[in-house]
């Protein structure tokens, strides 16, 4: 490659994998399972440490001012390494660069089941699912999950149940109504029966652990073939 480009040449766009702030901080193994899974895919992606969180807590609690300067931050390091599409974990994350960045994003369930040729099957597990509210709101429906799952060897228990709140709300609910929001997790957390739950959301991952779920993440259970 030479050394210097010329002007009219277009370099090709990149793929960047952003984690999210919570799954960074409070589920490394997550983060570890989710480029992991990425890889087995076939999927090169790139990381950006001096990114900064996506903004959606400040989007979401009304402090546009706040919002605004995080996201021109973000852009700028955005078109500086040439991403032309986000793969993300995070539900909230996803929802927020694709409606106020617009940027190309895919929530990893979503990339999974682009791919579903290259999941590999492991003995069968059967566990309950829990889905994030939000990936509705990106058009991502229970069934997907538990199509994806399923490709792996993976049964859901409660694949016709009545999809419900776990009660973070992206944190929002667990920080102003703790107790309103610990009773809604602790009634989803009685209702699971096989020991073990899937979710693809690090806020629902969070807050059902506290309530003492064992939570993995749809690509740890891909992971573990």
């Amino acid at each position: 490659m030479a050394l210097f480009e010329k002007a009219s040449t277009v370099l090709p766009g990149k793929t960047l994998y952003f984690p999210g702030c919570l799954a960074s901080a409070k589920l490394p193994r997550v983060v570890k399972a989710q480029q992991a899974l990425l890889r087995e895919l076939g999927i090169e992606t790139i990381a950006l440490p001096e990114l900064e969180c996506c903004g959606h807590p400040a989007w979401r609690a009304g402090y546009r001012d706040t919002f605004d300067t995080i996201k021109q931050r973000n852009k700028e390091v955005l078109k500086k390494h040439r991403i032309v599409k986000i793969i993300t974990g995070c539900p909230h994350c996803a929802l927020t660069f694709a409606k106020e960045y617009g940027v190309a994003t895919e929530h990893l369930l979503e990339t999974v089941g682009q791919h579903l040729e290259k999941v590999k099957k492991a003995d069968s597990r059967t566990v309950d699912y829990h889905h994030p509210c939000t990936l509705c709101a990106l058009n991502l429906e229970q069934k997907d999950a538990v199509r994806v799952l399923r490709r792996a060897n993976v049964h859901v228990a409660n694949e016709t149940e009545e999809q419900k709140c776990c009660g973070s709300v992206g944190d929002d609910f667990a920080r102003n109504a703790p107790e309103a929001a610990s009773v809604i997790a602790a009634s989803r957390v009685k209702a699971f029966k096989t020991g073990v739950v899937v979710t693809s959301c690090p806020y629902c991952n969070v807050h059902l652990s506290r309530h003492h779920a064992k939570v993995r993440d749809v690509a740890e259970m891909l992971n573990e073939v």
